[in-house]
């Protein structure tokens, strides 16, 4: 049995290394971010699968209790019906023949494992993750962002930013403790249990609302996916929502490479912060940092002052990158979203993939015709049925909480299986294994869809930072032992009753040193989640804030919006543009470049026609006045730049003219207005006169910026720099 515990825990591990793979890459982000973080999800994943499992080694147990317990009686009782002398009904021999049968039955569950050796695990598991949550995390999620150019100083950073923090728990953990010695007279196990019970409460807390929101929003969304023209009209909606985020990210990177300019000019030779100038300007995005040729404040370099505006730059970087993932995602699910929909009166049988590779092989046409009776004939049908199953599971656990509230009688469903079934049975095992692992996919995909100021947010693809994984990471932590705990007490496996306790129970079980957190607490607050549900069923939230004046989309086929008509109007552009500019997806997909790594001029990757090009930064243009000026302190000329430029329209020569005559606004080919040329120095986040004005289809890199009617010779280089370039990150498939 050991073996098949040991295979258990090998796949949960490459199950937290797949998910995680997800959302970041081992090689972009620090090594220790990477396995401090799969250690905390390892763990807590564990305890969701562990506990299935020692409900069904606890019921073992005492199944194996009450049969010797009672093994004379049984014994005498069989003595009596084989000798004839039982003068018992028939009614009686009935019960005593399913006496024997149901003691008789006890079988071993498939992955057994000692009362001992479980509890260890989970004082292990469930005592890491605390140190995990409250103190690794905190102090690595600071360490990440410190802006400073010295490990020692990263460490005192982060060490100075949490320990006001740890201070106020400490004093309130202090008098906490005075109080539990000398009012409650508790000893030095009752108060860790309280200290349990404190973190497992605020636990209990986030699972409540993050699980009911995602019993509500789980099968919803499976039931949308199935309406594809609901799903376009999102699709829509949000491009327009992602173009603006994109802008604004754009915005702050332009100011904060304005002011890393004007102290980089104001910074003379050997000067003692030049060294961290250097860095700083080493990590801006080459080609972007080239066009940027006048700076914005007052220059002035001063240690504490290249820190933060390091930090700020890494920051500014981060949602750039993540703004154009984000909107070039959203892109390329409309175009296929329309290609599946334009299938259905294929032929041929085939999905026409406007912007796929087309598959090669022998059994190509087969894969396709498969793929084509997917979207057409099977998607909706199964989307609908699993968002049914799910719809039926999220009721049934909504009722055994509402459950929880009747400690006189049992009307928990699940509780009632797992009492009047046998624990060999394979359904009783399926029925323990597949609703907690449905609560925990509940709460914890809305934990990965959480996003907090775009500050912590998740992108899969790899496009997580390292902050936003630590904190997700940290509060994943923080909610397995309690939605287990939760579990554990909708199926009344929790009682008093010790024969009757899981190994689980018997570790958290200190938490009733408290009694409004041990007893009632746990009992009554699981209640909310319907006031939860009942919210995220009617949309609360949207509705409150489409009262705001603040557009939130509801998913509704009657919903309108003027939003919705803008997002058709640039989904359509963008189409034409990457039509005419035979513009592909890269089959594999590269994460965006490190912060933390060597190097500092990543090469940029896109597909224009059948060309591959593979770009370093090119010369520092300055585009104004129609003229082409080559800042290139090695070279005063203008060859190279002119020399860069014929070798990169030449690479592109499939690439076709823009149409002049096309009155799109969102097809212009301007990146930003030359004519502001950045000189003005109002601060770009104020809106002055100084701030690029962008149309807005661009991507937020600033590799175009030249105007093709303005520079001789050269009518495509805006296209090229503006158009197939802002692709050079599209969603990986």
């Amino acid at each position: 049995m050991i073996v098949i515990f040991i295979f258990i825990l090998i796949a949960v591990g490459l199950l937290s290394t797949k998910i995680l793979h997800r959302y970041i890459s081992i090689k972009k982000i620090p090594w220790y971010v990477y396995i401090s973080v799969w250690i905390g999800w390892f763990m807590c994943f564990s305890i969701v699968i562990l506990v299935p499992i020692d409900i069904l080694c606890t019921d073992y147990r005492q199944c194996k209790h009450i049969s010797d317990s009672q093994s004379e009686k049984l014994n005498e009782i069989i003595t009596n019906i084989s000798n004839g002398t039982n003068s018992g009904s028939n009614n009686n021999n009935n019960n005593n023949n399913e006496i024997i049968n149901k003691y008789d039955s006890c079988e071993e569950p498939w992955a057994y494992i000692s009362n001992d050796k479980l509890e260890y695990i989970y004082q292990t598991f469930y005592f890491g993750t605390l140190l995990l949550t409250w103190l690794v995390y905190p102090l690595m999620g600071s360490f990440v962002l410190a802006g400073d150019f010295h490990l020692s100083g990263r460490i005192t950073r982060s060490i100075k930013e949490n320990a006001y923090l740890y201070l106020i728990f400490g004093v309130i953990g202090l008098v906490v403790m005075i109080w539990l010695l000398a009012v409650k007279q508790l000893d030095w196990n009752s108060m860790v249990g309280f200290a349990m019970a404190a973190a497992n409460t605020w636990g209990l807390c986030l699972v409540i609302i993050l699980m009911g929101y995602g019993l509500v929003e789980t099968p919803r969304s499976i039931w949308v996916s199935s309406q594809r023209s609901l799903v376009l009209k999102h699709l829509q909606f949000k491009a327009v929502e992602l173009l603006n985020s994109k802008k604004k990210a754009n915005e702050e990177l332009i100011a904060t490479m304005k002011v890393i300019r004007r102290i980089q000019e104001k910074t003379k030779k050997y000067d003692p912060y030049e060294k961290y100038i250097k860095i700083i300007v080493d990590q801006c995005p080459p080609e972007q940092y080239a066009l940027v040729q006048r700076g914005e404040g007052d220059g002035e370099a001063t240690y504490s002052v290249l820190v933060a505006l390091n930090s700020r730059l890494k920051n500014a970087i981060t949602n750039s990158q993540r703004a154009e993932f984000l909107y070039d995602q959203c892109l390329v699910e409309a175009f296929e979203l329309q290609d599946i929909q334009n299938s259905a009166i294929s032929l041929d049988k085939n999905v026409n993939w406007s912007f796929r590779e087309q598959r090669q092989g022998r059994f190509a046409k087969k894969l396709d015709i498969m793929e084509w009776i997917w979207y057409n004939y099977l998607e909706i049908s199964v989307f609908r049925v699993a968002a049914i199953v799910f719809a039926v599971l999220s009721l049934l656990i909504i009722w055994s909480e509402f459950a929880l509230a009747f400690t006189s009688f049992d009307i928990s469903v699940l509780s009632n299986i797992v009492k009047h079934s046998n624990v060999s049975n394979i359904f009783v095992q399926f029925i323990l294994f597949f609703p907690l692992g449905y609560e925990a996919l509940t709460c914890y995909s809305t934990l990965f869809k959480i996003r907090i100021f775009n500050y912590y947010r998740l992108i899969p693809h790899q496009h997580s930072d390292s902050n936003s994984i630590i904190f997700s990471a940290a509060y994943l932590c923080r909610l397995g032992a309690p939605l287990c705990y939760n579990f554990i007490q909708f199926i009344n496996m929790n009682s008093g009753i010790e024969d009757n306790r899981t190994s689980f129970s018997v570790v958290m079980g200190t938490m009733n040193v408290a009694p409004f957190l041990g007893t009632y607490f746990y009992i009554y607050f699981p209640l909310l989640i319907v006031i939860v549900c009942l919210s995220t069923l009617f949309n609360v939230y949207s509705r409150i804030m489409n009262c705001l004046n603040i557009s939130k989309f509801r998913f509704d086929v009657d919903f309108s919006h003027e939003q919705i008509d803008e997002g058709k109007f640039l989904i359509d552009s963008e189409r034409r543009k990457w039509t005419q500019n035979n513009i592909k997806p890269l089959s594999s997909k590269s994460p965006p470049p490190s912060l933390d790594s060597t190097s500092n001029n990543p090469k940029q990757i896109f597909k224009s026609g059948s060309t591959t090009i593979s770009k370093q930064s090119p010369p520092n243009l300055n585009v104004s006045g129609g003229n082409i000026n080559n800042n290139n302190t090695n070279n005063g000329n203008t060859s190279s730049a002119r020399s860069f430029i014929d070798s990169f329209l030449k690479k592109s020569s499939n690439n076709n003219n823009n149409n002049n005559n096309n009155n799109n606004p969102y097809e212009q080919t301007l990146l930003f207005d030359e004519s502001n040329d950045f000189d003005d120095d109002d601060d770009i986040e104020s809106g002055g006169a100084g701030r690029p004005t962008y149309n807005a289809h661009l991507s937020s890199s600033f590799n175009g910026g030249a105007n093709s009617t303005s520079i001789s010779g050269y009518p495509q280089i805006n296209k090229m720099f503006g158009g197939a370039n802002r692709y050079s990150q599209l969603p990986k498939k």
